[in-house]
This record gives structure tokens, C-alpha cells and sequence, in this order.
């Protein structure tokens, strides 16, 4: 990217515009020095730039960091966040919760723009737990 003829090799600039600069910093400094100074702030966007560049421990580290911080208030965007990126520990852990706290999450303002399949699956998952 730096050679052969890229406009990044000529102006020595990579421009990354889908990640906030703090996030890219934290990714880079995790990746040379092995340490995260703010990742409950931004767990969920350090969890999707380590997935964007196939930083699997960093991912792993902001999977487990979002799991054992799920709330009523989050747990809708935990499950769609580990749905689409297929991180199958942390929709296991979110879909626990929701289970256990269906009324709330039912009656939070995010259930209307919860994706149709994870409604349902959702809604599987309380049939089985409490009706079968």
C-alpha cells in the first residue's frame, strides 16, 4: 500500500474513514504494545475495527469485555452487534439475558428496530425456556 504506486505510498498517508481516530489509535497501540487503556468506553468499536483487521485476540478481549457488561439497557445492541459479526459467545450471553429479562427487553424503544430474525429467535428461545 506504501509502494508500487499507491497514492498512500505517495503522500505517506493511509486515511481510514469508517473508524473514529481514538478507536484506530487504541487498535494500534494494543497492536504494538498489548495494552487497551479505554475499552469499556469503546468495546463495541474496538470489537468491530479487531474484526475489520482480523485482530483476533482484540476481539476475543472486547467480546469477553462486553459480556460481562450486558444490561437491560444494551443487551439489544449486544445481540445485534455479536449476530452480525457471528460472534456466537456474546449472543449466546445477550440471548441468556433477554430470556431471563424478557418484559424489559420487550418494552425497551430498541425492540421495534430489532432485526425480524433475531425477534424470533429471541421469541424461540423464551417459548422453549418457559413454555415447553
Amino acid at each position: 500500500m506504501l509502494k508500487d504506486g499507491f497514492k498512500e505510498g505517495e503522500t505517506g498517508i493511509i486515511k481510514i474513514d469508517n473508524i473514529d481516530s481514538d478507536v484506530v489509535k487504541d487498535v494500534v497501540k494494543f497492536m504494538y504494545c498489548g495494552k487497551l487503556d479505554n475499552i469499556g468506553d469503546n468495546a463495541a468499536e474496538l470489537f468491530k475495527a479487531a474484526d475489520m483487521y482480523q485482530i483476533h485476540n482484540l476481539r476475543d478481549i472486547c467480546g469477553s469485555n462486553m459480556k460481562e457488561n450486558i444490561y437491560v439497557e444494551n443487551v439489544l445492541d449486544m445481540l445485534t452487534l455479536a449476530d452480525t459479526y457471528s460472534y456466537e459467545d456474546l449472543k449466546t450471553a445477550a440471548m441468556n439475558f433477554i430470556v431471563k429479562n424478557v418484559k424489559m427487553a420487550v418494552t425497551s424503544p430498541k425492540w421495534k428496530d430489532m432485526p425480524q430474525d433475531l425477534v424470533v429467535e429471541i421469541l424461540m428461545n423464551v417459548v422453549s425456556q418457559y413454555v415447553i
